[in-house]
């Protein structure tokens, strides 16, 4: 009995989109290095200051790929105190459009145990959306009814609100959140956005097989209205705390090999390859991403598992 608890929301997650005939949601893979992109409740979670850059190249060698990076930072307020805040940029791109995101997350924590937390976070953020120059003033656009105010196009701003809910304990933890629970139309021009939430839920836990080697498996869903269910899966390796090495799934999507490797105490580097399933492989090298991230510890005793 004592590890029900302790897989039971791994389980129950895989049931549900296994029985669901599901598409791909377009996503950043080292999501398990980088929770606060997705939920606020997050932030401050491992006791440290932690500092951390990604960038994501899908289908590299096709002309428009999506490409995306991330630069987050996230701490407690205090050793002390409950409070975690953190911030992240986020700049996306795909074929003629492009994104640029500032957001903020705070959370706050309450401990059930010496090493069970259960956090509510809240994610603030302001987004600019906009159209490449050269698709506006190409000579069979000008004029389109679809595009007649393209200044509208060139630089639309709006406002989102996010909630969240992190449980973690020693060895397995469970997230809930809404990042886009709420967005406004655009602050500066006309332009209206398509105001679906995505709710996201991950879980996973951490197991130690024999000295020096642990298990790590891994469970993202996503849904957003009106979409079928889309999930991430995968299962890492520990090797010596110092190495990771795992294999990653996305449903009907592609299958990757991840890795990461803990230069010291505070850096940490991550390298993630994925294999499309689609035709598009006749045109792509796959899909790269690069994560650098930064950790300090501020005590010396913290229990703070590898999530």
């Amino acid at each position: 009995m004592k590890y029900s608890l302790k897989y039971l929301s791994f389980i129950v997650l895989c049931m549900v989109t296994l029985s669901i005939n599901a598409q791909t949601f377009p996503q950043f893979t080292q999501y398990a290095y980088n929770t606060t992109i997705i939920n606020p409740a997050y932030a401050g979670a491992r006791e440290s200051i932690a500092v951390t850059a990604s960038s994501r190249w899908q289908w590299l060698g096709v002309q428009g790929n999506p490409n995306t990076q991330f630069l987050t930072l996230d701490t407690p307020l205090k050793s002390d105190l409950p409070i975690g805040v953190g911030i992240s940029l986020i700049n996306d791109a795909i074929g003629y459009e492009k994104s640029f995101g500032l957001n903020t997350d705070l959370s706050y924590t309450v401990k059930t145990s010496l090493y069970n937390k259960l956090s509510f976070g809240l994610k603030l953020g302001l987004s600019q959306f906009g159209l490449d120059n050269e698709l506006l003033l190409d000579p069979s656009v000008i004029g389109d009814s679809r595009f007649v105010n393209t200044a509208s196009f060139s630089s639309s701003w709006r406002f989102s609100t996010g909630v969240g809910l992190y449980y973690q304990t020693k060895s397995w933890y469970f997230g809930m959140s809404v990042p886009n629970l709420f967005m406004t139309r655009s602050l500066t021009t006309n332009v209206t956005f398509d105001n679906r939430p995505s709710y996201f839920f991950n879980t996973g836990f951490i197991h130690e097989l024999r000295s020096g080697i642990k298990i790590k498996p891994t469970l993202l869903l996503k849904l957003l209205d009106g979409n079928p269910i889309s999930f991430d899966t995968s299962v890492n390796f520990l090797f010596s705390d110092r190495y990771w090495l795992g294999v990653l799934y996305r449903l009907e999507d592609s299958l990757g090999l991840t890795s990461s490797l803990k230069l010291n105490d505070r850096f940490a580097l991550g390298y993630t390859y994925e294999y499309a399933f689609f035709n598009l492989n006749q045109y792509t090298i796959g899909s790269h991403e690069l994560l650098l991230k930064y950790t300090f510890k501020l005590r010396s005793k913290c229990h703070c598992p590898d999530f």
